[in-house]
């Protein structure tokens, strides 16, 4: 006697069930996470019913895993960090719960700890982005220290040993009632957290850490870039403004022509090297008639146009081994 099933409008013997459970699971290793998966209540309708729960567990892995992968291409990209904040919170709530993502950075060496941004699914939030607060008050001093990631299941008896922590007083006033903190960090030093928080208690499991710890590396990756980007920026500046005072103290300011003491300078590496080489050197002086003249009729503002000029034509005409002064 053969065992059939009624499954989807049509009888099912047992080798095509079971034909049924090995062309889904083959379906499965493909990345097709749904296929048509026979279910009964014998031992291969159960065996059916556990594929369907792969199958689902398979699809929200992929899902998931697909959302890093867009994190991983929006760092390469070099997005701004607030954007990728905003693909984090809309794209991983099927993944990870939560009503509010928020990040805070460590400042002043590490003693005050200032919300960067915040996102959450309520109105009217007591923690708003640009609000710093001693990394004391926080009660997140031992996270800095080991840079283990803390799961808080219930703010009340969380309060109850930590009742100076300011942060905690001010989520749990939003409705907050459980944490999941990860310590960010960058060239092996906490620069921060990334806190996901949620109104239902005991909500984070084991399962939750891998996740929140992969979306952390990435965002710690874009901070050290964004670090970095402005440590060469203000480097750029420096050099900048360095050579900026250089030509102030070598040059004159209406001019741009060099001044006296960088023409004795310049005029007295000329004669050494002239004397290495055994070669000769040329001094062309101009002087410029009449120009007392030009001020007194004309004025001051003329004379300078009249310098200017000058200085222009002498810069144009002069080749590269030529210096004008």
């Amino acid at each position: 006697m053969c065992n059939i099933i009624f499954i989807g409008g049509k009888d099912m013997k047992k080798n095509d069930r079971i034909s049924a459970l090995c062309k889904a699971a083959e379906a499965m290793a493909r990345g097709d996470f749904t296929p048509d998966i026979p279910i009964g209540d014998d031992e291969i309708g159960h065996l059916g019913k556990s594929l369907k729960k792969l199958s689902a567990y398979l699809k929200k892995q992929s899902e998931r895993n697909q959302s890093l992968y867009r994190i991983m291409v929006e760092c390469n990209l070099n997005l701004e960090l607030i954007d990728v904040l905003d693909h984090i919170y809309e794209s991983f709530q099927d993944h990870l719960p939560y009503d509010r993502i928020s990040l805070a950075l460590l400042e002043n060496e590490g003693s005050k700890l200032k919300l960067y941004w915040s996102r959450a699914n309520y109105d009217k939030p007591e923690l708003i982005a640009g609000l710093s607060i001693p990394i004391s008050d926080s009660g997140l001093q031992a996270i800095v220290d080991t840079n283990e990631m803390l799961i808080i299941d219930d703010l009340t008896t969380h309060l109850e040993k930590h009742s100076e922590s300011r942060l905690a007083q001010a989520i749990f006033k939003e409705g907050i009632r459980s944490c999941l903190i990860c310590p960010l960090a960058a060239a092996g030093k906490p620069i921060g957290f990334v806190f996901f928080s949620c109104r239902k208690k005991n909500i984070y499991k084991n399962l939750h850490k891998d996740l929140s710890l992969q979306i952390a590396s990435q965002l710690a990756i874009i901070l050290e870039r964004t670090r970095l980007y402005k440590g060469i920026k203000q480097n750029k500046q420096l050099i900048a403004q360095k050579k900026s005072l250089q030509r102030r103290v070598t040059h004159d300011a209406l001019t741009g022509l060099l001044n006296r003491p960088a023409i004795f300078d310049i005029l007295h590496k000329q004669i050494l090297r002239a004397k290495r080489g055994g070669i000769g050197i040329a001094v062309i002086m101009i002087d410029i008639d009449h120009f007392k003249t030009i001020n007194d009729t004309c004025g001051h503002l003329t004379g300078d146009a009249v310098l200017c000029e000058i200085a222009s034509s002498k810069h144009k005409g002069r080749n590269r081994v030529e210096v004008a002064s």
